[in-house]
């Protein structure tokens, strides 16, 4: 094609052939940018996938964690109205005696 483009433009001159040449160097330079795009594009929805199974697994420890937190605060809780009440117990006996 660019062969054919370049006889039909040799006879318009000089201008011609470079405006040819131009042409030539921007369809090559067009499908070159196109497949670093395309290239680029696929290493994108990699890295995408990627951070999602990353995000994914971050999810499910936060929601574990989460869950040991609320059982260790109810446990903490529960020590806590024990201790008052044998607290309260010992407080208590020496009056009652």
């Amino acid at each position: 094609m660019e062969s054919q483009l370049l006889g039909s433009l040799a006879s318009l001159g000089v201008g011609g052939l470079i405006a040819a040449l131009v042409l030539i160097w921007k369809r090559a330079d067009d499908k070159a940018h196109a497949k670093i795009l395309e290239t680029m594009f696929a290493r994108m929805e990699q890295r995408d996938k990627s951070a999602l199974e990353i995000i994914q697994g971050n999810t499910t420890a936060v929601t574990t964690l989460q869950a040991t937190v609320a059982g260790l605060s109810a446990l903490t809780k529960l020590n806590e109205r024990l201790d008052e009440l044998e607290g309260g117990r010992s407080h208590r006996r020496p009056d009652n005696d």
